[in-house]
């Protein structure tokens, strides 16, 4: 893997590199031309690395509010059913409940939220 990425190098080494000057040695402005194209293509990657870093921030971000938001509607709809039990009791009490098909539907339906899989079982 390439020493970039791993922080024991940065454009700024290549650009204060100095090679010594030899008879049979390689054209200096030539390998500085070069230099110049590899600082650039690293500072440009760099640049989509932070644009990458960003996004995911982003995206953990929208996770957890997703989750939080999810959490509070599971509890909305466990109190819903709650209410609707405490409801259809009332009417049976009271002699109200005419069909079965009137009456509140008892189990409440699991609320799901669909993560995609390349958030699972992430650390935040």
């Amino acid at each position: 893997m390439c020493l970039f990425f791993r922080g024991a190098m940065q454009t700024e080494d290549i650009v204060r590199k100095r090679f010594h000057h030899s008879v049979w040695g390689y054209d200096i402005r030539e390998v500085d031309a070069f230099l110049d194209q590899i600082c650039e293509a690293i500072h440009e990657m760099e640049k989509d690395q932070e644009t990458l870093f960003s996004e995911m921030e982003r995206l953990k971000t929208a996770k957890r509010e997703a989750v939080r938001k999810s959490e509070r509607s599971e509890s909305a709809g466990i109190a819903a059913v709650r209410a609707a039990k405490r409801m259809r009791k009332a009417l049976e009490e009271s002699g109200d409940a005419e069909t079965e098909e009137e009456q509140i539907e008892e189990e409440p339906k699991p609320l799901t939220l669909n993560i995609p899989e390349e958030f699972e079982d992430q650390e935040e």
